[in-house]
């Protein structure tokens, strides 16, 4: 490639507010690992602007204003690179590489690139008010060669939820009654690890951080306790083995089990009680926060939770009885912690193509069914809000339990 004057970066991407995009207009600047600017970038007016990348240390910026809250699509496409969004502080919100389709790993840790085109790099991020952000691009193990970057914002407000409705439990048909439910409003949020405030490390799985709108409906106060379980038992409407321990969370459960627990609700009360959609149970689990746990980023250890390390006189030996530590804000208990709870979801690797109204996510890798929340015996890690895992849905252990939903009118 044909050297150019150095220029300094002006490229912008203006918004469009009839469109909902960005158009990038004027003249790209690609700088070095120092910042100096190195060579001009041609520009497209349009959606989507075009450059060429030498070697791992060329890095080419992008600066956009974004007006409002949303959710921002940054993809590039052509040449493996990691793509990342920074802040008006340089501080990196967002992190994504595209590894080339065909590499060798050496004998010393490092890739030897075979092949590094038709790569495409995503980010999806959400933005929760304007601000100027950079684009960053980078050549990723000494890949070369042209892309092309698109930029889109969907506007749109993450809604705060209001105050839990009611509390109420449903008559049993056999006598007694169901486990006691809260009602859960309806509003949106941001759904997966939130990187930009805070709430990692992030694992794969947890990405990318999307917008979902979640109707109302009501989930269990509580984790389903053995007492709970025991009155399905006894009218064997689940297997067929009782569970000591009345007031704790029932445990050594499968994800067929707590269906079986489900469908007996459902026939008892004649209600359609379910498993909650992972949607459902992290908005539940966040009750309107942004932060690593309900209470916030700060350590676990101080008796907030029942897990390895969390402080409990339970921790990493057995479960607590339900109810124990202080609930969150819509009145729910031990969402992080003491028995990881089944959701109704297939265990997808990560949330590309995940539903954003709410509902299961009932396609894709269904060998596995998604569990939430830690255990007695979890690390601090896996209680965050984002946190999830799979497992075979027959798969029974001590530290699985669940909770359950139903829908509201």
């Amino acid at each position: 490639m044909a050297d150019f004057p150095a220029v300094e970066r002006e490229t912008t991407l203006a918004w469009q507010e009839a469109q909902q995009n960005f158009v990038i207009t004027g003249v790209g600047g690609r700088r070095d690992e120092g910042g100096t600017a190195q060579h001009p970038v041609p520009v497209s007016v349009n959606t989507s602007v075009s450059g060429y990348l030498e070697t791992r240390t060329d890095m080419d910026y992008f600066e956009i204003a974004v007006p409002a809250a949303g959710t921002l699509t940054i993809e590039v496409t052509g040449v493996a690179t990691v793509l990342e969004l920074l802040d008006s502080t340089g501080r990196v919100l967002a992190r994504s590489e595209a590894r080339p389709a065909s590499s060798q790993l050496s004998r010393s840790g490092a890739y030897r690139v075979l092949s590094n085109h038709g790569q495409t790099t995503r980010l999806d991020v959400q933005i929760s008010g304007p601000g100027t952000y950079s684009i960053r691009l980078a050549g990723l193990e000494g890949a070369t060669g042209s892309y092309d970057v698109t930029v889109q914002h969907e506007v749109g407000e993450v809604t705060e939820p209001d105050e839990p409705g009611e509390t109420f439990t449903d008559p049993l048909a056999s006598g007694g009654r169901g486990p006691q439910m809260v009602e859960i409003p309806a509003g949106s949020f941001r759904m997966g690890c939130l990187h930009d405030v805070g709430g990692g490390p992030c694992s794969g799985s947890e990405l990318p951080m999307h917008r979902v709108d979640v109707p109302q409906f009501a989930l269990s106060k509580y984790e389903v306790t053995s007492a709970e379980w025991n009155a399905c038992v006894d009218a064997g409407g689940c297997n067929e083995y009782r569970q000591g321990q009345d007031n704790r969370p029932v445990s050594d459960v499968s994800w067929d089990d707590a269906q079986a627990y489900a469908t007996w609700l459902s026939g008892q009360t004649g209600d359609a009680y379910r498993l909650p959609s992972e949607a459902e149970w992290e908005y539940a689990a966040r009750a309107g926060a942004t932060t690593k746990y309900h209470w916030g980023n700060t350590r676990v250890g101080q008796n907030r939770a029942n897990c390895e390390d969390c402080g409990s006189r339970w921790d990493d030996r057995q479960t607590a009885p339900v109810g124990q530590f202080a609930p969150n804000a819509f009145g729910l208990y031990d969402m992080h912690g003491n028995v990881s709870e089944w959701v109704e979801d297939c265990a997808n690797r990560s949330y590309t193509g995940a539903p954003t109204d709410g509902s299961a996510w009932g396609s894709g890798r269904c060998i596995q069914r998604l569990r939430r929340g830690g255990a007695f015996n979890s690390g601090r890690l896996s209680l965050r809000a984002a946190s999830r895992y799979g497992s075979q849905p027959h798969l029974r252990g001590d530290t699985r339990g669940f909770r359950v939903a139903r829908s509201l009118p």
